[in-house]
């Protein structure tokens, strides 16, 4: 199985939970604590299905949080933001 670096899933893990990640990562890939910890010290790697299945909890979030940004956005009754440009500012 092809492995995946390790601060791939810390960075989503901060991102996600702050500073008090690891658990809860190791919750939603379905590994025990200590294994995620292991990872951080150099001892074995996670693999890409642990990325996989780490993705998908954080785009589940992602929708969850963006839809009550969107309700409280018209609870408030405040203007939609503008759409961000994916284009590369012009020099």
């Amino acid at each position: 199985m092809e492995s995946v670096d390790v601060q791939i899933i810390a960075a989503i893990g901060k991102a996600m939970y702050g500073p008090w990640w690891q658990r809860k990562v190791a919750r939603d890939i379905g590994v025990h604590a200590c294994t995620v910890g292991r990872w951080l010290r150099g001892i074995g790697e996670p693999d890409i299905d642990d990325l996989h299945r780490l993705m998908s909890v954080a785009r589940t979030r992602d929708e969850a949080i963006l839809a009550a940004h969107e309700a409280g956005r018209r609870a408030l009754r405040l203007p939609r933001p503008p759409p961000q440009s994916s284009a590369a500012p012009k020099p």
